[in-house]
């Protein structure tokens, strides 16, 4: 069964917006509304991708999910931000997702290009960056761990920490088998 691409349907948001918003939101979005109740009382969008900008918050994106799941046809509402460290815009969606940059978000919702959202390059990207950042934890934890295990003696302590040892290296071989999921 074939599913058309998503594509942006509405951006929510104060005027004016932030510039990078001409940068990184196609041109082509159908409809902009300074806000939520804006969005809420138009009855002729067609489902898609909303992007809810400030000063638009998680609660205003929830309360938007709740009233499209009524409504027909396969709607994804993304939540934008600058939370990250660099400053870059983020878009998380409110059903599930990890946070992706507002770039990547856009071109993987079509943009310009009509390319779907969950496509195979899109999921392949999700799993790197989680692989990247299960992995750089991990391997503090498990030097931390071998550190303490060189310095005890007691058997009461040795045990737990050959526990916790023996399941980092689990995960660890886990986020490497996942690296056989590569983009082509």
């Amino acid at each position: 069964m074939m599913h058309e691409p998503l594509r942006v349907t509405a951006l929510i948001g104060a005027e004016p917006h932030p510039p990078e918003w001409d940068r990184l939101v196609p041109s082509s979005v159908p409809n902009r509304f300074a806000s939520t109740g804006d969005f809420l009382g138009a009855d002729h969008l067609e489902p898609g991708l909303v992007l809810l900008g400030p000063p638009g918050g998680l609660a205003d994106a929830a309360r938007i999910a709740e009233v499209l799941r009524a409504r027909s046809g396969g709607w994804v509402v993304a939540h934008l931000s600058q939370a990250t460290v660099d400053g870059e815009w983020t878009a998380q969606t409110v059903t599930a997702g990890y946070p992706l940059p507002l770039p990547d978000l856009v071109a993987a919702a079509g943009g310009e290009s009509g390319t779907p959202l969950l496509e195979l390059t899109t999921v392949l990207s999700f799993v790197a960056r989680a692989r990247h950042d299960i992995n750089n934890p991990l391997t503090s934890a498990m030097a931390e761990t071998q550190l303490l295990l060189m310095d005890v003696t007691d058997p009461m302590v040795v045990e737990p920490l050959e526990t916790i040892q023996h399941q980092i290296r689990r995960i660890r071989d886990l986020v490497l088998a996942m690296g056989v999921l590569r983009t082509p």
